[in-house]
């Protein structure tokens, strides 16, 4: 059974401008002034110029358009994030007058996905994305408004699950609170223990646990994770010249090994970590120290 609850989508052609930091330490996004929805989808369309990628090939090429960001931004305000949080891996396809792509987060398929219609012969984009049962969509007032290819991905991909529920949504454009970086530790950069992290991205993180052993060994715990997807390699390995290598024992047949090597305070990890991994995900690269406390491994 699915539940429809829809809420008024107010069209303007005026782009929302970044949020602002009020005195009172909030970040304001301030909300678009609205026109006529005839007049502004025209004009939207007008200023996206959504005929440019009638023949695209790319998803990542619409997906990673200003325009298109504006857009979504638009219709969403601050829950925009959350499309994008749902928006890893991308896929797209023509139907009739439209231009459909879907997206997901790898290894949470059917829990974080997100969608695009750009709609050319109503010259409109339409967006969305799934989270915890929940599936909102902007740019229509009813579910009977929404583009055939967006009908049909949200009826095949989900009739079977339960009470999943459709809303028609609108922009949000509420305060949000400014969170202020916290001080930078003084770190001792020579001495190998310590937790390192590798620089994060939107779907990806990485977290080294490194303890200096006596007789020139590290007992080490590296985890690495992209989208739902992870994967994990720990030991005690020898160190010399301030560099340690693990091989993948697991598997008798396997090549994969992996080289830490150490220099002023960073580990970077290297080599083949194939065997160490879920699909797409890697251990490889530059991990930072953030902390000199030798860290707790899990058993």
């Amino acid at each position: 059974m699915r539940f429809l609850a829809c809420a008024v989508v107010l069209h303007t052609n005026v782009v929302a401008p970044g949020p602002v930091e009020a005195a009172d330490g909030l970040k304001v996004a301030s909300s678009p002034s609205h026109r006529s929805s005839r007049g502004t989808a025209l004009g939207q369309a007008k200023a996206i110029g959504l005929e440019r990628f009638r023949n695209a090939k790319d998803p990542w090429k619409i997906l990673d358009d200003a325009q298109i960001k504006k857009e979504i931004t638009r219709l969403m305000g601050n829950k925009a994030e959350d499309f994008w949080d749902c928006a890893q891996s991308s896929n797209m396809h023509s139907q009739g007058q439209d231009l459909f792509i879907n997206s997901m987060v790898n290894g949470l398929a059917g829990d974080r996905l997100s969608f695009v219609d750009l709609n050319f012969s109503r010259k409109r984009l339409y967006a969305g994305y799934l989270i915890d049962g929940k599936f909102r969509v902007f740019g229509a007032k009813t579910e009977n408004e929404l583009p055939t290819p967006v009908k049909d991905f949200i009826d095949t991909q989900y009739s079977d699950v339960a009470n999943l529920q459709v809303i028609c949504d609108r922009a949000d454009w509420t305060a949000k609170p400014v969170v202020k970086a916290a001080p930078k530790k003084k770190l001792n950069l020579i001495s190998l223990t310590g937790t390192y992290e590798r620089q994060p991205s939107r779907f990806t993180s990485g977290t080294l646990k490194v303890l200096a052993l006596p007789g020139s060994k590290i007992k080490f715990a590296v985890f690495a994770m992209s989208g739902g997807r992870t994967g994990e390699a720990e030991g005690e390995v020898p160190i010399v010249n301030n560099t340690a290598e693990l091989k993948n024992t697991a598997f008798a047949e396997s090549q994969s090994k992996i080289v830490l090597k150490f220099e002023k305070g960073c580990f970077t990890i290297s080599g083949n970590d194939f065997d160490f991994c879920g699909a797409g995900v890697t251990l490889e690269g530059d991990y930072e120290k953030v902390d000199d406390k030798p860290p707790v491994f899990d058993e």
